[in-house]
């Protein structure tokens, strides 16, 4: 690239992160307390939630792993990650059940309320855990996306880039996060299709050679995908976790920010909509690179896509997309962690001006700490996929099931959801050492929901399936 071009791109992105910066800190000057930092005033409209929900999920990871497993994998890939728009819809519906839960500002607050302190600690630990692990995966793709697409060396830049969201997220609070989420979304909703059609309309056999790929490509050939094979059975195991609504903190957070559930339905069935949407054509591109070049490895796609593809200015806007992408998940995720740290690990009081701004300051701190903890090990770890994995691992087995369990009407004591999360975790360490290269997430939430249950009825805990009308949050003790 010509010092010109180079200039052009990099333009781009310093306006795409200076708008990034001073959208977050304007619409963040109204976080009086923990409350307005975590959930807000729940006074956002519909379409702002459906973009935030959308940013969030639609992460610059996912992009990578999106464009290089559909290259690779095919239908093996396409089939499991289809599974997340259902659970973005299945959350919507589950969202319905869940008006006692809308008082609270985090997921790990709401299992103190079920459950007791402790399974307060345990959820915020793991929150936290998995939220520095999503942020880490953003940040190593922002990281890779400034050495393709605009050519920087990960060195001072990745610090101004990840530096500038942490800033914003920290001191804006979720309406920063929001809005500059609102902002990312239509950065990336407009490139993206308009990438995919720039690659179809250069692919010189047009339809018949993509016809042409997908009939002689064992990966996209029904038949030959699915049967009962381990490969098969691993891809199920991997739909099974994207289809299952996980009840992360920023999942959470989302819906209680909502003026109502009926709002947090609609928002999150809407967003399934365009999720899937949005991996459709970020899957079609894969195939089409597939069709255009089928000799590519795994690690050459992006690059190959970059280089071949991409025109200068476009290649600007293609990269900011990324980092749109990969900005507006790590800061729910660093927002969301933020506040577990403050509200459930320090129980910071919040009954005076004093104390809310302790508890603000706490939050804010926590912020910069795992911000840049993220980025530390984005800087060590190059497998985003590992990383998603390893990042869920200690969380879906561990909080997911006593969770979603109880949104569905199950309620035992603080007794049998801890013997639940002992063996899902136990179950997690188990597999991973047997089956080092198996999914421990699916095994260990089975471990957890086995554990639950039976423990609640063979030693006869108080409880059990309560209908909608009845439920009352309080702590249950043994």
């Amino acid at each position: 690239m010509n010092p010109a071009a180079h200039g052009l791109d990099t333009a781009i992105l310093a306006v795409f992160l200076l708008i990034s910066l001073a959208v977050g800190l304007y619409h963040g000057q109204q976080v009086k307390s923990l409350r307005d930092f975590g959930v807000g005033r729940k006074n956002f409209s519909t379409p702002t939630l459906v973009a935030t929900i959308v940013a969030t999920y639609a992460s610059g990871s996912s992009l990578f792993i999106c464009l290089e497993n559909t290259y690779t994998n095919g239908l093996y890939y396409i089939i499991a990650r289809l599974g997340l728009s259902i659970a973005i819809l299945f959350a919507g519906l589950l969202a319905l059940r869940m008006e006692e839960f809308m008082k609270n500002i985090s997921v790990a607050e709401a299992m103190r309320d079920l459950y007791g302190r402790k399974a307060q600690l345990i959820t915020a630990v793991s929150g936290i855990l998995k939220g520095i692990g999503f942020t880490a995966m953003q940040f190593n793709v922002m990281i890779k996306i400034l050495e393709i697409a605009f050519q920087i060396e990960s060195g001072w830049s990745i610090w101004v880039a990840a530096g500038i969201m942490i800033v914003y997220s920290t001191f804006g609070g979720i309406r920063a996060v929001t809005f500059t989420d609102v902002f990312q979304f239509l950065t990336f909703a407009t490139v993206i299709p308009v990438l995919c059609a720039i690659i179809w309309s250069k692919l010189e056999g047009g339809n018949s050679q993509v016809a042409a790929t997908l009939t002689n490509t064992a990966v996209f050939n029904p038949k030959e995908v699915i049967g009962y094979t381990p490969r098969f059975m691993s891809t199920v195991g991997l739909f099974l976790y994207f289809a299952l609504p996980d009840f992360k903190a920023a999942m959470f957070q989302r819906i209680v920010m909502s003026k109502d559930v009926k709002q947090a339905r609609d928002a999150f069935a809407y967003s399934s909509a365009i999720l899937l949407l949005i991996f459709i054509f970020i899957a079609w591109v894969g195939i089409l690179l597939l069709a255009e070049n089928p000799e590519l490895t795994k690690e050459e796609v992006v690059p190959y896509l970059m280089n071949k593809h991409v025109y200068v200015g476009l290649k600007g806007l293609l990269g900011i997309c990324v980092m749109a992408l990969a900005m507006s998940t790590a800061d729910s995720s660093l927002n969301a962690s933020a506040v577990q740290f403050s509200n459930d690990i320090l129980a910071l009081p919040n009954d005076s001006e004093q104390a809310r701004e302790v508890a603000i300051g706490a939050a804010r701190l926590c912020s910069i700490v795992l911000g840049f903890l993220a980025l530390l090990l984005a800087l060590y770890s190059t497998d985003i996929l590992k990383l998603l994995l390893l990042s869920s691992s200690f969380y879906m087995p561990i909080i997911t099931v006593p969770m979603l369990m109880a949104v569905l009407g199950f309620r035992s004591t603080s007794r049998a959801a801890l013997v639940g999360m002992a063996a899902g975790v136990t179950t997690v360490v188990v597999w991973s050492i047997l089956w080092k290269n198996g999914d421990s997430i699916v095994p260990g939430m089975l471990a957890n929901l086995i554990g639950l249950v039976g423990t609640h009825y063979l030693l006869g805990e108080k409880g059990g399936w309560v209908k909608k009308a009845t439920l009352v949050t309080q702590p249950t003790t043994t």
